[in-house]
């Protein structure tokens, strides 16, 4: 008896771990957000704290709905008290509010730095029976903000189209922001970069698209471009703007496609913005932000009379080892209620 139920639930918990990891993509909506700051501070030595280039943070926050992620330090206040800075020091902050379900994000990110290391940062390499000396980093202050999400849709029709009849697709995205670069310009920067993808799946790519990942980080977006795989999907755009002064920023992205009846579309949205400022040394503080809080908007719309773009739900179909799994289970249950009916 006790064989015959530890069989059970070990099929019962592979089949469980195979349902679970049968798709990838589950849609309708999905975002991910991903952080990256730079603070630190000058030692007494005039070396950097900690060494050799301040602490680098990594922040990042997934999901299925909405998402909204803050990191970094703060370097102003809104009440009477005042943030005391030490002189030499660094900060970089960031925040983002990603909501694939009405098409919108909004990020901020900003660098301050109030001086710098102006003395190299030395360390004792026992192997080496000698120090190893790093110059004083170029960049002192630094943040960057990155999000994502992807729409699923199914191409319907009112009942005036069959399924497989062509309908012209369109998706685009605003993006509305603002440079500024404070205390010596040039010595400050800021960025943002926005790309589009739409993709026609069928269901057997379901649980391969993206390699299987829920998202594409800003890595695979390169990578993307640089292989010149972007070729590869139903539509892409970008949009860049690099900037050493104060700018305001409206750009655009658009793409056209076509589909049919009955297909899957994925729309995927992905920006990133930075803000960064050299090392001041033992000058006055320097400081530079990239504003774009709610101001990425998308749109996704059928232009061919008759056709729906729907946001489709995928369910949970077990693969074929799941299937198999379940299916060892439930005999082994029979044959634990035959074995005690006898």
């Amino acid at each position: 008896m006790v064989r015959f139920v530890l069989f059970f639930s070990i099929m019962l918990i592979l089949s469980m771990i195979c349902i679970t990891n049968s798709l990838a993509l589950e849609g309708p909506y999905y975002c991910y957000t991903e952080i990256e700051t730079q603070c630190g501070a000058r030692t007494d030595s005039g070396q950097a704290d900690p060494g050799p280039y301040g602490n680098w943070t990594i922040e990042a926050s997934e999901c299925k709905g909405t998402t909204s992620l803050t990191s970094g330090s703060e370097w102003w206040t809104s009440g009477s008290t005042g943030i005391i800075i030490n002189p030499g020091t660094c900060m970089g902050w960031s925040t983002a509010n990603v909501d694939p379900a009405t098409g919108t994000i909004g990020i901020r990110t900003g660098a301050r730095n109030y001086g710098g290391p102006t003395e190299p940062y030395s360390i004792y390499v026992p192997w080496l029976g000698h120090d190893i000396s790093y110059p004083p980093p170029s960049t002192w202050g630094y943040a960057s903000c990155y999000a994502y999400m992807s729409r699923l849709v199914q191409v319907q029709s009112d009942g005036t189209l069959s399924t497989g009849d062509i309908v012209d697709i369109e998706a685009n995205a605003t993006i509305n922001g603002e440079f500024q670069n404070e205390n010596n310009a040039d010595a400050s920067s800021t960025s943002v970069d926005a790309v589009m993808f739409v993709s026609k799946l069928t269901e057997a790519d379901f649980s391969t698209f993206n390699g299987g990942a829920s998202y594409l980080d800003w890595s695979d977006v390169t990578s993307i471009y640089e292989m010149g795989m972007q070729e590869s999907y139903l539509g892409c755009d970008r949009y860049t703007n690099y900037s050493t002064t104060s700018a305001d920023v409206d750009g655009q992205m658009n793409v056209a496609a076509q589909a049919a009846v009955g297909d899957y579309l994925v729309v995927e949205t992905m920006i990133k913005i930075t803000a960064e400022v050299e090392n001041s040394f033992n000058e006055s503080g320097r400081e530079a932000w990239s504003e774009f809080g709610d101001t990425l908007t998308s749109s996704l719309a059928a232009n061919t009379p008759g056709a729906l773009l729907t946001p489709y739900n995928l369910s949970q179909v077990p693969e074929p080892a799941g299937i198999l799994a379940i299916m060892c289970g439930i005999v082994g249950l029979a044959g634990f209620a035959r074995r005690r009916s006898a």
